[in-house]
This record gives C-alpha cells, structure tokens and sequence, in this order.
C-alpha cells in the first residue's frame, strides 16, 4: 500500500460556497473518494449484463458506488466514488482530539463485487486500510492491492486508488508525529 499527499473532494468541499455536505462545525469526518480500480483484467470477462461496485465501510457506516458495467478498468467521478464519514458519530458534544483518534483501531473495508442482471451479488476481493495517515497531513491517496476472495487465484486481483480527507483538516499545533502515526 502507498499514501501520498494529494488534494481531493473534501478540500474542494471547503471551499465551495454551499458545500454539497452539510459540516457540523464540532465534529470530524472523514472523506473517501474512490478514484479508481485498475488492473481487473484476469478476473471478469466483460458482459453486457454484468456490473461491478464497490463498496466501502467506516465505524459502522456504509456507502456504495453506483454499479457500472463490467470492464478491466474502472473509473469514478466525484458524484459516485466520494463518501463522507461522520468519525464522531459517538460524541455529540465536542469534536475528538487526534490522539484519540489515533486510538480508533478500525479499518476502512472496501470490497468489489461483480453482479449480474436478476442475480445476487459475489464478492470479488477486500481490503482493510489503515486511515490513520490523514492525522498527520490531512489528505493521503492510497493504491491498494485488493486480494481475491477466491483462494484458487494468487496474487493481487486488482488496484484500488482512494484519496482520504480529514475534515476539518487538523491545524499545524494538531497534527500528529509522523512517527505516532506509524507506530
């Protein structure tokens, strides 16, 4: 897995004039932007009536990217890969130190599925991400190498590229150590 910084959807949430998400000011979210899956190639054989979507899970909340037609490489706007997840859906009252969220040992999930038309879905592969890189420079992008669920198949299904934002993004005196974050 690799994380650079970049910038994404959430700073450029910040700064629209009437934000497509509505922000309480006292609280942290964090924003996930499924960009792109790359390299499916030995895993579907395109059809007309087989889709694929994912799907991405945070603190027991959970968004989908709409299905799009089956292809060796898939690509998302803003609109369909961006998700925004509410980290301090626990405390109502004041927003969470970086500390403790530092704390928070939970992935993100994401997982690939391939549907056919009038079927049920399969799960093609998942990955657990660690998130906690955005405590230290607010926007990360990760390629993740997705695994295959179907344990006759070795090595790497595909290539998954997510940009994550912390929002609000942390201040200089907030920011964790890049050390305390890769411990």
């Amino acid at each position: 897995m690799e994380a650079k910084t970049s910038t994404s959807l959430a700073a450029k949430m910040q700064g629209r004039t009437q934000p497509a998400f509505h922000l309480e000011p006292n609280r942290r979210y964090l924003s996930i932007r499924l960009v792109s899956v790359r390299a499916l190639v030995d895993f579907i054989t395109p059809k007309e009536d087989e889709f694929i979507y994912c799907s991405i899970s945070f603190l027991r909340q959970r968004f989908q990217t709409p299905a799009v037609a089956a292809a060796a490489e898939l690509h998302f706007n803003e609109e369909e890969g961006g998700f925004l997840f509410d980290i301090d859906e626990t405390s109502r009252s004041a927003m969470i130190d970086p500390a403790l969220l530092l704390k928070l040992n939970q992935s993100i999930h994401l997982t690939i599925l391939k549907q056919k038309k009038h079927e049920k879905a399969v799960v093609l592969g998942s990955k657990n991400l660690d998130w906690r890189a955005v405590l230290h420079s607010n926007s990360i992008e990760v390629n993740a190498e997705i695994l295959p669920v179907d344990l006759a198949k070795s090595g790497p299904m595909c290539v998954a590229q997510l940009h994550l934002d912390l929002l609000p993004a942390l201040g200089k005196m907030e920011a964790l150590s890049e050390e305390a974050v890769s411990k």
